[in-house]
């Protein structure tokens, strides 16, 4: 058998359907997340994220101003991702996380 050998549609459908499960995997987005900050800490959990994920964050254009104001770090973990803060947020602070693995 060749390693060249045609792909018939059932056999292409299955690969793109797995192509897809991979990349939903590796690049998510969790969109319009609450940030709920207790003893300074906010987290956002997920399965997908691991410690070495990369982690962009788009905070509302409502909460930009409060989130900079109380300098948020997060850094990525097992299962989630955690927010600090150096002053409690006096207001609500929502973003969108991008997530690739």
């Amino acid at each position: 058998m060749s390693s060249y050998e045609r792909l018939d549609a059932q056999g292409l459908d299955t690969m793109l359907e797995r192509i897809s499960e991979v990349m939903a995997e590796r690049h998510f987005i969790l969109d319009n997340q609450t940030l709920s900050f207790n003893n300074l800490v906010a987290t956002v959990s997920d399965s997908r994220i691991t410690s070495n994920s990369k982690v962009a964050i788009y905070y509302s254009n409502s909460s930009l101003a409060m989130a900079r104001s109380c300098s948020i770090e997060a850094d990525s973990e097992d299962g989630l991702v955690r927010f600090t803060v150096n002053r409690a947020p006096t207001s609500t602070i929502t973003c969108s996380l991008v997530i690739d693995n």
